[in-house]
C-alpha cells in the first residue's frame, strides 16, 4: 500500500502514526516536518520499503534515524 501525504502542515511525525496501517511506501512531501519520533516506524522494520520526506524542514537527522536501513529518501 502507498500512503501519500502532501502539504499537510505537520511539524512532527509522531510515534505510532502508522501503527494500524500495512504500508510499503510512504511519501510525506512538503508537510513542514521538522522532527520524526524515534518510534515512528516501530513495527514496520520489515515491511516499509521506501520513505520520501523531501521538501520538509529537517535541520538535523539524529544518529538513530541515520541507522534506519529502511530510510530511502530525506
Amino acid at each position: 500500500m502507498y500512503l501519500k501525504m502532501k502539504n499537510n502542515h505537520m511539524t512532527a511525525f509522531p510515534a505510532h502514526l502508522l501503527s494500524r496501517i500495512d504500508i510499503r511506501h510512504l511519501m510525506a512531501h512538503k508537510c513542514g516536518i521538522e522532527t520524526v519520533d524515534q518510534a515512528a516506524f516501530a513495527g514496520h522494520e520489515e515491511g516499509l520499503e521506501t520513505i520520501d520526506f523531501s521538501d520538509n524542514k529537517f535541520s538535523q537527522v539524529n544518529k538513530k534515524q541515520q541507522q534506519i536501513s529502511i530510510l530511502a529518501i530525506i
